[in-house]
C-alpha cells in the first residue's frame, strides 16, 4: 500500500489513502472514443439535347478518436455546359469546400499524448479517475499523475492528457473554390480549338493554443519553449491559369498521319501567409489573442509571393503505315523568378519507333518494337532565391 498520484488531489476519493500498487483496469484505451462519422449529400441534375447540369452539396461531420475533436466539412459542387453551336461548346466547373477542424494532433513533443502513454506511462494511473477529477475541477487544474512533489501540484513532466485535449487543442478553417470556364470549338474536321480559364484559390488559419499551467513547450515561429501562449498561421493563395489549345489531326495519305498541338498557357500565383505567436505567455488565462502577450510579440515568419509564368509549347506526331513513328516537342517559358535579362528558357524531346511486329508476322510474336528517344527538362528557380533577402534580427531584452 502506498501513496499514489491522487493521494494529493483533495476532489479524488483516494485523497490522504495508501491504495495498492497495481495495473489499473482503466488504462489509456479508456481515453480514447469511438470514432463516428456521418455523410449527407444530394444532386439535382437536369439537361436537355444542347444543355446539361449537375449541382450537389456533401457535408461531412466527423468525430475524432480523441476527446474534443471533430473535423467538418461542406462541400458545393457546379458543372455544366452549353451547345452554343453545332460545334462549339461552352462548359463550366466551381467546387468550394469549407473545412473547420478542432483537435488535431500537436506540434513538438511535450504535447505528444501518444509518446506519454507509450514511453513516459505509469501504468497503475486509472485514467478515468484522471478524467472525473478534471471534470470535477471545472476543467481548471492540470491534475496530472507525474506532480513536481507532494505538495505542489504543477506537472513535472506531461499535462494531463484531458488538459491537452480541452485546453491546449488546435483549430483550423478553410474555404477553397477550384473551377474553371472553357469554350471548345471545332473549327474543321481536323482542327479544335480549346480556350480555358482556371482559378484555385483558399484561405485558411490555423491557431494552436497553450493554457497557463501547461508544462513547457515549443509555440510560434521562433518555437520558444513557454508554459502558455498562442499562435496563428494565416495563409491566402491564388492560383489562376488562362490555356489557349489547338490540336491538329489529319491523315496525309493513307498511310501517312499527323497529330500536333500548338499551346499557351499563362499561370499567375500569390500567395500571402504570416505566422505569429506570443512571447513570454499569456497575460491573461484562457483569452488567446496576440495582443495578450506577456512580452513584445515573436518576430513573425511572413512573405508575400508573387510568380508569374509563361509558356508556349508545341508537338507533333507523325506516324507512316502503322509502323514508324517519329514524335517531337518544344517549350519556351519565361518566369518571374529568374533574372530578367535571363528569365526565358526552353526544353524539347524527339522520339522515333518502330513496330517491326508490322513486318515480322509470327504466331508467337503479337508486339516488337524499337524505340529510341532524347528529352530536355527545363525549370525556374524557387521565389526569391535569385535576389538578396534579409532576416530580422529581434532586438535584446526588448
Amino acid at each position: 500500500m502506498v501513496y499514489q498520484w491522487d493521494a494529493f488531489v483533495p476532489e479524488s476519493p483516494n485523497y490522504g489513502k495508501k491504495t495498492p500498487w497495481v495495473n489499473s483496469p482503466n488504462g489509456p484505451i479508456k481515453f480514447f472514443n469511438k470514432g463516428v462519422t456521418y455523410t449527407n449529400s444530394f444532386d439535382i441534375t437536369g439537361g436537355s439535347d444542347v444543355a446539361a447540369f449537375r449541382l450537389g452539396y456533401t457535408n461531412l461531420d466527423q468525430k475524432s478518436i480523441m476527446p474534443n475533436g471533430y473535423l467538418k466539412k461542406n462541400n458545393i459542387a457546379f458543372n455544366g455546359s452549353y451547345n452554343m453551336l453545332k460545334n462549339l461548346k461552352v462548359s463550366a466547373s466551381a467546387n468550394y469546400t469549407n473545412t473547420a477542424g478542432k483537435g488535431r494532433n500537436s506540434t513538438g513533443y511535450s504535447d505528444n499524448i501518444m509518446t506519454s502513454f507509450r514511453q513516459w506511462y505509469q501504468t497503475n494511473v486509472d485514467m478515468l479517475l484522471l478524467k472525473d477529477l478534471f471534470e470535477k475541477t471545472g476543467r481548471s487544474q492540470n491534475i496530472t499523475w507525474n506532480r513536481t512533489y507532494y505538495d505542489d501540484p504543477y506537472p513535472l513532466y506531461w499535462d494531463s492528457p484531458y488538459w491537452v485535449r480541452y485546453k491546449n487543442f488546435e483549430t483550423d478553417e478553410r474555404n477553397r473554390l477550384i473551377g474553371y470556364m472553357q469554350t471548345d470549338w471545332k473549327v474543321a474536321s481536323w482542327l479544335n480549338i480549346m480556350g480555358r480559364i482556371s482559378v484555385d484559390t483558399y484561405n485558411e488559419l490555423q491557431e494552436e493554443r497553450k493554457a497557463v499551467g501547461s508544462v513547457a513547450g515549443e509555440m510560434g515561429p521562433e518555437r520558444p519553449d513557454v508554459t502558455s501562449g498562442y499562435s496563428r498561421f494565416a495563409r491566402t493563395y491564388l492560383e489562376t491559369n488562362y490555356d489557349l489549345l489547338a490540336n491538329f489531326k489529319k491523315d496525309i495519305t493513307s498511310k501517312l498521319n499527323f497529330n500536333g498541338i500548338l499551346g499557351t498557357n499563362f499561370r499567375r500565383t500569390k500567395d500571402d501567409r504570416i505566422f505569429e505567436g506570443t512571447a513570454g505567455g499569456l497575460s491573461v488565462p484562457d483569452v488567446y489573442a496576440l495582443s495578450n502577450s506577456v512580452d513584445p510579440l515573436q518576430i513573425p515568419v511572413e512573405s508575400y509571393r508573387r510568380i508569374g509564368l509563361n509558356g508556349y509549347f508545341g508537338s507533333i506526331s507523325l506516324g507512316y503505315n502503322n509502323m514508324l513513328y517519329l514524335d517531337a516537342t518544344y517549350r519556351i517559358d519565361q518566369s518571374s523568378t529568374l533574372p530578367k535579362g535571363n528569365w526565358t528558357y526552353t526544353y524539347a524531346s524527339i522520339s522515333g519507333s518502330f513496330l517491326f511486329s508490322e513486318i515480322l508476322k509470327q504466331n508467337w510474336l503479337q508486339l516488337g518494337k524499337l524505340r529510341l528517344n532524347y528529352a530536355e527538362v527545363g525549370n525556374d528557380a524557387p521565389w526569391a532565391s535569385v535576389i538578396d533577402t534579409y532576416t530580422p534580427i529581434a532586438p535584446l531584452n526588448g
